[in-house]
C-alpha cells in the first residue's frame, strides 16, 4: 500500500490526472503473496471516481444501455 501512496502523489505531481491517496491503515488481516504480509487499506479520494470493474460487468451482462451511459 505504501509503494501505491507514493506512486499516486508522484503521478499528481507530475501532472497526471490520478485519485489522491488519503491514508494507509492496517487491516491486522494477513495478505498471502509470495509471503504473508501484513493487510491494509488505501484511502483515495477524487472529484469523481469509475472503476474499470464497472464497465466490465456492464459488458458481461451485455446491456448495452448501461455501457452507454458509463461512457458518457
Amino acid at each position: 500500500m505504501l509503494r501505491e501512496y507514493i506512486i499516486s502523489e508522484a503521478m499528481h505531481g507530475l501532472g497526471i490526472p490520478t485519485t489522491r491517496s488519503l491514508a494507509v491503515t492496517l487491516t491486522g488481516e494477513p495478505v498471502f503473496r509470495e509471503t504473508a504480509l501484513p493487510g491494509a487499506i488505501l484511502t483515495r479520494v477524487a472529484a469523481s471516481h469509475i472503476r474499470i470493474g464497472t464497465f466490465q460487468y456492464a459488458a458481461a451482462k451485455r446491456d448495452e444501455e448501461a455501457l452507454q451511459k458509463l461512457a458518457d
